[in-house]
């Protein structure tokens, strides 16, 4: 297996390929804040997701004048929806934080990360159906006012005690940056072959929804790649088509996880790198891993693989 990263660090699957006739176009994106690692991964269209911490002051308590801060990467009308959250900072930080999420989602789609000038990007949203009302929503982007119909976002309220909001993007592959093109070569279903109803019915084919399962219930007690303490993150893969014990980590082997946030993510990303050519088709999808205490997870009930 061989991962490589663009000129931009977006990471990808350079070998083996997915098979060409069920994900021409496979592709995997990561992201990690506050209590979650979570993972989008598209057979077709290319793939970013972003999740966002709700958590409105620095490491040393103080609190993040995102106004200031922040104030070139959102467009006067979001902005304004930022405002109408108001007075409450905590509201108006839930509501800039969606637009941060979906910004970044955006971004790693695509390749160039922050380097991308963020204020040219206007998300617009609506309430994603099947949802409890202000808890998911899916929307496009404007890029400069125009609109650009070839993406779409979904973007979902993370359960729990400690509010994180997620974003998960899909996109055309002509908005691909990749100086060096690599990435690209292994995309073998350009653009141009896709009809605009084939597109159209990938780019809004089913979200799945996220469902609480405890780490019991998915890893068979004999599959376990260390022993079930809470004091440790443990992970393992499962598909429909295999399932098979982890590598240890190749940096940090018997580390207490559950003490070091930065082993922790570490490992967690390093686990989710190793994973991503396991699946098959039955296993595209979105997952969330939390990787502290209480131990628990998130699994996409529809096409995914867990960790």
């Amino acid at each position: 297996m061989e991962i490589k990263r663009t000129k931009g660090r977006k990471p990808f699957l350079a070998h083996p390929l997915c098979p060409e006739n069920e994900a021409p176009n496979w592709n995997v994106n990561c992201s990690h804040e506050g209590k979650w690692v979570v993972m989008a991964s598209e057979g077709h269209v290319i793939a970013g997701i972003d999740v966002a911490e709700l958590r409105r002051t620095r490491r040393d308590g103080e609190p993040i004048d995102f106004h200031d801060v922040f104030k070139d990467n959102l467009t006067f009308k979001e902005w304004e929806y930022v405002k109408t959250h108001g007075p409450c900072p905590d509201k108006e930080y839930e509501a800039f934080s969606r637009f941060w999420s979906a910004k970044e989602a955006f971004v790693k789609a695509r390749g160039d990360g922050l380097a991308y000038p963020l204020g040219k990007a206007e998300f617009h949203w609506k309430p994603l159906d099947g949802y409890e009302l202000g808890t998911a929503f899916e929307g496009d982007v404007h890029i400069e006012g125009a609109h650009s119909p070839k993406w779409r976002f979904v973007q979902y309220r993370m359960p729990g005690d400690s509010p994180h909001w997620t974003t998960v993007g899909r996109g055309p592959l002509t908005d691909i940056v990749d100086a060096h093109g690599e990435f690209k070569k292994t995309l073998r279903k350009p653009q141009e072959l896709f009809s605009d109803h084939e597109w159209e019915a990938h780019l809004n084919s089913h979200s799945p929804h996220f469902d609480v399962l405890p780490i019991s219930a998915l890893v068979p007690q004999d599959r376990l790649p260390i022993p079930l303490h809470n004091s440790h993150l443990f992970c393992s893969v499962l598909t429909t088509a295999t399932s098979t014990r982890l590598p240890p980590s190749p940096r940090h082997k018997n580390l207490d996880l559950h003490t070091s946030t930065r082993h922790r993510t570490e490992y967690v990303s390093f686990v989710l790198h190793w994973a991503a050519p396991l699946c098959d088709d039955s296993s595209f999808g979105m997952i969330a891993v939390c990787p502290v205490p209480p131990m628990k997870m998130h699994q996409s009930s529809h096409r995914c693989f867990v960790c």
